[in-house]
């Protein structure tokens, strides 16, 4: 547990450096394009996954009265909802119609926050409700610790000098996040926002010096195309580098619902151990009574085996003498008629009996089906713990994959480096040759 609780502290810092770099990118483009950002931004995209992540991050199970999940939805609601001016966005997203899924209104109630540079404002506003906030977050949440809500919330300010052109309706919201804008036709020119810049700084700093080899045409050619494959290679490697950090963490979630699912059916299991136990008590009586049965069956028969001694006395005696024998008759019919009551009590014995053994039978029948449902139970729950392994093994081997990537990526950035100051060392030398080539074409027209 512990290993866990450091590996989870250790996902949630890199989550939120993850966050940190997004809205930093984000004040970048904006300062570079100069207009508002919108879906086609794929820095908006980072933005959305990682702070949905840090929302649902260890949050408490909660469901409808009609069993519908909840989210961080209603999370914003339970704070926001009795603030006066702070529900605007509440009351905004409720009025959305095509909006079905407590996922989707949170979705839109984010994007509309946004656009009014709220967020940061927001939340603060929720984690400031520490009730609300502990009952709908389990303890490793990083809205129960101040450092990293503080951190956060930090960073989401700095949203506050950035305009975002993104719409809270006209996407499936339900489904997913949007991945492009939505554009239609006949919108004025003051109206449409054109596509922000997806350039990274890497593409900036070769689109620079690509500027400046242009202005110096003696500049050897193999330096810039040597610039560009550099660059096209860095780029790529930091696409893959960020697919592999999703990837991770939708591994670790996996895991995480995995693990559950496991603790969830060893509970299941130990509870069918105690109706087993139970069953098991309830057959033992069971075999009690058919042992009790077998001793009224004892008696039944010693009771047939007199009824026949006393038929033949009966048959001795009649030949004895006629008063003898209707004394006998009288004998004989007691004796039958204290045998038909006894038979009489015997039967309803037999019968009350028999309607117990079958009810414990059929208690027999339940217990075998239990311990065929315990078995596969637990057949589930090796399996389950055998895939909950193989996604931890899948998860190292992406981290190594990851730090394979990010070294490749430094050494990258590496090269460039040399490079650009190889280039510069020429361009300096060129310049040098090109005032000697100056002067001696003066002193040649002096001459």
């Amino acid at each position: 547990m512990a290993a866990g609780a450091t590996v989870g502290e250790s996902q949630l810092q890199r989550i939120i450096r993850d966050l940190h770099d997004a809205v930093a990118e984000l004040a970048k483009e904006y300062r570079e394009s100069g207009e508002p950002i919108t879906d086609d931004s794929t820095n908006l995209h980072k933005l959305s996954y990682k702070l949905e992540y840090l929302l649902q991050f260890d949050q408490k199970e909660k469901t409808t009265f009609l069993g519908t999940k909840k989210d961080y939805w209603e999370y914003f609601t339970d704070c926001l909802a009795k603030i006066k001016g702070a529900n605007d966005g509440i009351r905004f997203v409720k009025s959305i119609p095509e909006l079905k899924t407590s996922l989707g209104k949170g979705r839109a109630f984010i994007r509309y926050s946004l656009v009014h540079q709220r967020l940061a404002d927001t939340l603060q506003q929720c984690l400031m409700n520490q009730r609300i906030t502990s009952d709908w977050y389990y303890a490793r949440t990083p809205f129960l610790k101040p450092h990293l809500s503080v951190d956060i919330i930090n960073h989401l300010y700095e949203l506050n000098e950035v305009q975002f052109d993104v719409a809270s309706r006209g996407h499936d919201l339900d489904a997913s996040w949007p991945t492009f804008a939505r554009r239609t036709l006949g919108n004025s020119p003051g109206h449409t926002w054109k596509p922000p810049s997806r350039s990274s700084s890497m593409n900036s700093l070769a689109s620079t010096y690509s500027q400046q080899a242009h202005e110096f045409p003696s500049s050897p050619d193999y330096g810039q195309n040597l610039l560009n494959d550099l660059n096209e290679s860095c780029t790529e490697e930091a696409s893959t580098a960020e697919d592999l950090r999703l990837e991770l963490d939708q591994s670790e979630l996996k895991q995480r619902g995995l693990l559950d699912k496991v603790q969830q059916l060893g509970e299941e299991a130990a509870e069918l151990r105690d109706v087993v136990v139970q069953l098991q008590s309830q057959l033992d009586v069971s075999l009690a009574a058919q042992e009790e049965q077998q001793g009224l069956q004892g008696d039944l028969n010693a009771l047939q085996g007199r009824e026949e001694a006393l038929s033949r006395e009966v048959e001795a005696l009649r030949t004895g003498g006629k008063a003898e024998q209707q004394l006998l008759q009288e004998k004989l019919a007691a004796a039958e008629g204290k045998n038909i009551e006894l038979l009489a009590k015997l039967d309803g014995v037999l019968s009350e009996k028999g309607q117990q053994a079958t009810s414990h039978f059929d208690s027999a029948q339940k217990i075998h089906e239990l311990l065929d449902r315990l078995k596969e139970a637990e057949r589930g729950k090796m399996d389950a713990v055998a895939e909950a392994d193989e996604k931890k093994r899948q998860a190292e081997r992406l981290e190594e994959e990851l730090t394979l990537k990010e070294a490749a990526a430094t050494r990258g950035e590496t090269k460039l480096e040399a490079l650009v100051t190889s280039a510069s060392e020429e361009k300096a030398k060129l310049e040098v040759k090109v005032e000697e080539q100056c002067s001696a074409l003066d002193k040649l027209q002096g001459l």
